[in-house]
């Protein structure tokens, strides 16, 4: 996740938002689906990694993602992303606000408040402040339209899920542009472009089908563990399974990993 693809992907993405002025809006919005991949495989496999260092001494660590992609709301997201943060901000600020036992008013403001902390959380920038905002908002509406329902969405594939999943990925996505670029100005020039310069994007060939052969070991994994699929090969009972797998796993990262890549995204924070 870390070496295969979020770094791979960090090629492209930094090429690309290191000289917006020069690039149009398709591969602008391209570059912001990347980056929205690129943070979750380096924010997962770190954090995968601190829990694999913590069980090599005995230590048994949260989990702290569980495939935020596939979730159907921007609540739903938040059950999934970075859940040792977020349920931290649940038990000290929101619980200690009242939650959500008190007036629909208050209830929304305590909502926001803990999305604007969480947004300052990570630096003091407008773009993060508005980062926040955004999905707080998003989640104020989705209670307000499926109340307590919201709990209970179905996990059946069906048209409306579907739709789930597309709206609550781009709102992601967007939201992510601000958290990226830390300047209000620039945020604005690549939404602009994004939504008024089309052409052609910006192609580098051996660094997205490199970066689309890790994606696709990635989704394949999440999607068998999402679907809960009866299909083990690293955790398989035979022996000679899991041995092969990890031998390949080993074997792929070292030829198509970038070695010597800089520290994780959320070193920063």
């Amino acid at each position: 996740m870390k070496l295969c693809l979020a770094d791979r992907l960090g090629i492209y993405v930094d090429t690309v938002y290191e000289n917006i002025a020069q690039h149009n809006g398709t591969t602008l919005f391209f570059t912001s689906i990347l980056y929205t991949i690129q943070i979750y495989a380096d924010f997962a496999g770190y954090s995968l990694m601190a829990i694999g260092s913590g069980k090599l001494l005995g230590i048994d660590l949260q989990t702290n993602f569980l495939r935020p992609y596939f979730a159907k709301t921007v609540t739903d997201f938040w059950r999934r992303w970075h859940i040792s943060l977020t349920t931290w901000f649940r038990d000290y600020i929101y619980f200690s606000l009242g939650g959500n036992r008190c007036s629909r008013v208050r209830w929304i403001l305590n909502t926001m408040i803990v999305f604007v902390v969480s947004g300052l959380w990570h630096g003091a920038a407008y773009t993060f402040l508005v980062w926040g905002v955004i999905h707080g908002v998003c989640m104020v509406i989705e209670r307000l339209i499926y109340a307590e329902r919201i709990k209970t969405i179905s996990d059946k594939f069906s048209f409306a899920n579907v739709l789930r999943l597309f709206l609550t990925f781009t709102i992601v996505n967007f939201a992510w542009i601000f958290f990226r670029i830390n300047d209000m100005e620039q945020v604005m020039i690549v939404f602009r472009k994004i939504f008024t310069e089309f052409g052609m994007p910006f192609f580098d060939g051996n660094t997205l089908l490199l970066a689309f052969l890790a994606m696709t070991i990635v989704f394949a994994y999440d999607f068998v563990k999402e679907k809960d699929l009866d299909i083990h090969l690293l955790s398989s009972k035979y022996g000679v399974v899991r041995y092969i797998t990890a031998a390949l796993l080993i074997c792929y990262i070292l030829a198509f990993g970038v070695l010597n890549s800089g520290s994780f995204i959320y070193f920063q924070f």
